[in-house]
């Protein structure tokens, strides 16, 4: 449009230009240039509808996309609490059971619970021992470096590992248990940054520990938890035991406590 009235514009200026052509019209060129204005406003105007237009498509957009991905946050937090509470219920149930077997056998879970953890400490115990080299995320150890029941004593302060392994280069100690709960990780931990680094004989000192929780079972967040806090799992694979080590941060022995 714009394009035909350049077009009869030159075209009226030409005319004017011309000696033989009468004097132009210029009412006809000023209608002719707000025409043209006219035409610049509605499409200044137009292009400022669509920019709007597209601004706000893309703010509903933006806002779906947030939505969506906060509908999907909250649907794996959903998904992890469900598999929470199917932990907490497997291991109800677990625990229902084994309180009625020992229940027809006369016998209460509380006066098992070192008996099974010794079970647990035996099974890894002899896992270990039948390799004849055991590696920790690329820390090798021999069977005949595997110590259980080893206890560290210094004055009157004293810890007791349940599984010991050491080479010339790291200490590897295992806390076993026959379930492991969150609050068995947080013990655990505090034993080694609190009562470990008092008691501890010098010639170990220029080792490097590999914190390590063996399990027969486990749940979620005490998985979790030790993960996050750097430790190593020994876990039960059909008859044997494997280390799941993709977590684990060795720890320095020559510092003294932690606070």
């Amino acid at each position: 449009m714009i394009k035909r009235i350049i077009t009869v514009l030159s075209k009226k200026l030409a005319m004017a230009r011309s000696k033989d052509k009468p004097t132009p019209n210029w009412e006809d060129i000023r209608k002719v240039l707000n025409q043209t204005a006219e035409i610049q406003a509605r499409a200044a105007k137009q292009q400022a509808a669509w920019q709007a237009s597209w601004e706000a498509q893309r703010a509903q957009e933006h806002k779906e996309r947030e939505h969506e991905r906060e509908q999907e946050h909250k649907e794996r937090e959903r998904e992890r609490a469900h598999e929470r509470q199917e932990e907490r219920r497997r291991f109800a149930a677990w625990e229902a059971s084994m309180n009625r077997v020992l229940k027809d056998m006369g016998v209460r879970v509380g006066g098992l619970t070192n008996n099974v953890g010794k079970i647990a400490e035996e099974y890894f115990f002899n896992a270990l021992k039948n390799k004849k080299t055991i590696t920790i995320n690329g820390a090798r150890f021999t069977n005949n470096n595997v110590l259980a029941d080893k206890r560290f004593k210094k004055q009157k302060k004293s810890m007791q590992c349940d599984l010991v392994l050491t080479n010339t280069r790291y200490l590897a100690i295992v806390e076993v248990k026959f379930y492991l709960h969150p609050d068995d990780v947080a013990r655990f931990d505090t034993k080694l940054r609190q009562v470990l680094p008092e008691v501890l004989p010098a010639k170990y000192q220029h080792l490097q520990l590999i914190p390590v929780i063996g399990c027969l079972g486990l749940s979620l967040k005490a998985k979790e938890d030790a993960q996050e806090r750097g430790f190593a799992l020994l876990r039960q694979y059909g008859e044997t035991a494997r280390f799941e080590s993709e977590h684990l941060r060795l720890r320095p022995l020559s510092i003294r406590k932690q606070d």
